[in-house]
């Protein structure tokens, strides 16, 4: 299991940079660290402060719970294209959004809600959109998770 120590200070660290705003980064020292990290992984996809306040700052936790999304982000994501069935496809969809609620991944929560609106009857033109969108912010959210844990 990794240092709690170590870890906890680089949620921390990680939480202070994404506090700044884009002016403020600008004459940051952290700014140009910043823009070549944010070409690879926008990290503003997590809400680490949000994950905190369930985890009550405990770094360990944290750690396992961003994994856990990880692989559940790529299976339920899996399950929604591969569902034949509406059940299925509901919760799939249901699971993806509750867990990308639990851990701060507002962006593919709110994708996972479009998602739901249009529905397993939706046209395949609608789903296939949003779906598009979904599987796009899913390997963001993925991405920036690795660059943490």
């Amino acid at each position: 299991m990794p240092d709690r120590v170590k870890i906890r200070g680089e949620f921390d660290k990680w939480r202070e940079k994404l506090n700044f705003s884009a002016k403020t980064m600008a004459g940051n020292e952290f700014g140009g660290h910043l823009n070549e990290v944010r070409e690879q992984v926008d990290l503003r996809v997590l809400n680490l402060d949000h994950l905190a306040q369930y985890t009550a700052n405990d770094a360990g936790l944290e750690s396992e719970l961003l994994g856990l999304f990880k692989d559940q982000a790529v299976l339920q994501f899996e399950n929604i294209q591969s569902a034949d069935c509406k059940d299925d496809w509901e919760m799939a969809v249901h699971t993806l959004k509750g867990s990308a609620r639990g851990i701060g991944a507002g962006q593919v929560a709110a994708l996972s809600v479009d998602l739901e609106t249009v529905g397993f009857a939706g046209t395949a033109t609608e789903k296939q959109a949003v779906t598009n969108k979904l599987k796009q912010a899913v390997a963001v959210c993925v991405a920036a998770i690795e660059t943490l844990i």
